[in-house]
């Protein structure tokens, strides 16, 4: 979760709200399917731009061995004390920059994550580029990059996040091949997310409705529900994710992308 969003800190999934729990699955669906690609067993991840540590510590519980970096430049002292006590794990470190992160030189990063992380920096390709040449990242370091999708969805709700745009399929792997990194695969996920915020977004321009900023650590809509909404978004990414295998690309309110550095 972004610390905006953050009302209680707290890894008791029945608090999360549907679309991070579903996204949680899916990054960790998509780290499977990658880690037994390449065959790792105990791989080293960065965990860019990581909030509240809500999906780094179910990685950690994900895959034993594994070693995660979790960086956020919104950790205070208080912040990271209190998230080291919640998660408990030796396998998690944090960081409030990039350049902190300490390995022994022979040691590169396997995966590194930026989950709705590229729309909050101003100058993304700059950022992307300077990325892809850190000195944990190689050849053989894998991406995974999730963005807000369509610029023509931008609403209020971005600005409370502050985000500088969304982004389409065609528009994320420009961004990425201007940045020293070529798109692997790349596609969407939560179709049935569209026609209601559509539905939002023609409301609040309309001023039918007042724009109302709540952000995803404010769900209370009950262990039920939530199940039913969660394993909804899950089957959205399932389905997308079929009919991309055969080149039919259904959009998607998130947008994602796997990539490596172009060297």
């Amino acid at each position: 979760m972004d610390l905006t969003e953050l009302k209680t800190l707290s890894f008791d999934n029945k608090s999360r709200h549907p679309w991070e729990r579903a996204r949680m699955r899916i990054i960790v669906r998509m780290l499977r399917s990658i880690l037994k690609n390449e065959r790792k067993t105990k791989p080293i991840i960065f965990d860019v731009g990581c909030g509240d540590v809500f999906l780094s510590n179910y990685i950690a519980a994900s895959f034993p061995g594994c070693e995660i970096h979790a960086v956020d430049s919104a950790f205070t002292g208080e912040r990271t004390q209190e998230i080291k006590e919640l998660t408990g794990s030796n396998s998690i470190s944090l960081y409030t920059t990039i350049e902190n992160i300490t390995l022994l030189p022979e040691r590169k990063t396997d995966i590194v994550l930026l989950l709705d992380v590229i729309e909050h920096i101003e100058k993304d390709t700059d950022f992307l580029s300077s990325l892809a040449k850190n000195k944990h990242i190689s050849k053989d370091t894998i991406f995974i990059i999730t963005a807000p999708a369509y610029q023509c969805l931008f609403s209020s709700h971005d600005l409370f996040l502050k985000h500088y745009r969304r982004y389409s399929r065609k528009n994320l792997t420009e961004v990425i091949n201007k940045s020293n990194l070529k798109a692997l695969k790349s596609g969407y996920f939560f179709f049935v997310l569209l026609f209601p915020r559509f539905i939002q977004l023609l409301f609040e321009r309309t001023h039918l409705i007042k724009p109302t900023i709540k952000g995803i650590g404010q769900w209370n809509q009950g262990v039920l529900f939530s199940w039913i909404f969660t394993t909804a978004l899950i089957f959205d990414y399932f389905v997308c994710s079929i009919l991309s295998a055969v080149e039919i690309i259904i959009p998607g309110l998130s947008v994602y992308t796997i990539c490596k550095p172009a060297r």
